[in-house]
């Protein structure tokens, strides 16, 4: 087993979203309540029960999908490995020698038009939960990869000691 130098796991939970899309399930609630309650002979029950609970299980898959999001980057000796479940489950390893340069930034979110796993032609693939830090990544077969970090320090410094073959815990 590789030794450790760095880990971080950043998770999907600000309050700001959580408020959002309980705001959104209030309102989805609300209208369907209103639907309801209000006569109306033109519609048809059944296509108001189906619309609305497709709604709801949007809704709810949504809440679901940005609860359980989270970053998890670990730089072993020789590699850094990440994943971001449940958009990226299975483990993706970079090799140190596959790195040409890498650099800790300051990224404006449009430049990749937010959070998640996210392509941009001209800024290459990121992986952000929140912030504006992050590690770039700029690998020897030209693509470019951004990792979002809470600990732009942290990071540098388990980068520096990776790419000088250091291994000692952190």
């Amino acid at each position: 087993m590789k030794s450790r130098i760095y880990h971080e796991v950043q998770y999907m939970r600000q309050t700001v979203f959580m408020y959002i899309m309980t705001g959104f399930v209030a309102l989805t609630l609300g209208g369907m309540a209103f639907i309801f309650l209000t006569e109306n002979k033109e519609r048809d029950t059944m296509e108001m029960i189906i619309s609305s609970g497709i709604a709801m299980v949007v809704l709810f898959f949504l809440t679901w999908l940005l609860y359980s999001l989270y970053l998890d980057v670990r730089i072993e000796e020789g590699r850094i490995i990440y994943r971001m479940p449940p958009l990226v489950n299975k483990e993706k390893s970079i090799s140190r020698t596959d790195i040409n340069s890498y650099e800790v930034v300051k990224y404006p979110i449009r430049h990749y038009g937010g959070w998640g796993v996210r392509y941009s032609f001209k800024h290459g693939k990121a992986l952000t939960i929140s912030g504006t830090r992050g590690l770039k990544l700029h690998l020897k077969s030209g693509q470019t990869l951004l990792l979002g970090t809470r600990n732009p320090e942290g990071i540098k410094n388990a980068m520096e000691r990776m790419m000088k073959n250091e291994s000692d815990y952190v």
